[in-house]
């Protein structure tokens, strides 16, 4: 098993590339949770389409607590924060990691509900968005605690996939470790 991360902007290639990812790891749709907010809607919708229908989410949905906070995204934010400030979870030292989680500010509003910065409000500060960090609260959300005990047995993953990708042009789809992966699958179309 491996962290895989990439930059693409074919929506196709995205979708493809996923599907690749869960077959190598021997997922089930039912076991993979997606942001079906913004720009992960089409996305989650064209997963379904090519016969994987994952559970989804929205960071920016009515929160379970509504008395507490602003949306879905500010609950799974907020309780992450609280299990790692009572320690039933430990980070690994990833650099990016950390710096997307402390660079988010909390918000409240008139009601007294808890909240978080939108990302178009963190652009506007010259913070970018907290892609890696959205992914780990996210998956903390739904029960995923494998993450945590996979992640425990590499070194540094965050490095190793920061490593591996470094340099990438955007939109291009994978290393050539990955193609030859694909090309054993039969999935890799050539050049």
């Amino acid at each position: 098993m491996s962290l895989v991360g990439w930059h693409d902007t074919d929506a196709i290639a995205i979708v493809g590339r996923f599907i690749l990812e869960f077959r190598r790891h021997g997922l089930r749709s039912e076991q993979i949770w997606g942001d079906a907010g913004g720009l992960g809607l089409p996305m989650c919708d064209m997963m379904r389409d090519a016969g994987w229908p994952i559970n989804r989410f929205s960071f920016g949905a009515k929160a379970t607590d509504e008395d507490r906070f602003i949306s879905r995204g500010a609950e799974i934010w907020h309780a992450f924060s609280q299990r790692i400030v009572k320690r039933e979870l430990v980070l690994f030292n990833d650099p990016t990691l950390v710096s997307q989680l402390t660079s988010r500010k909390a918000t409240i509003d008139m009601r007294g509900r808890l909240g978080i910065e939108k990302k178009d409000d963190m652009a506007a500060r010259g913070v970018k968005s907290p892609d890696r960090a959205d992914a780990v609260c996210g998956a903390f959300a739904h029960g995923v605690q494998d993450f945590a005990a996979y992640a425990q047995r590499l070194k540094n993953p965050w490095e190793k996939l920061d490593e591996a990708y470094e340099g990438m042009e955007r939109g291009e789809l994978v290393r050539s470790d990955v193609r030859r992966d694909l090309d054993e699958l039969g999935a890799w179309p050539g050049e």
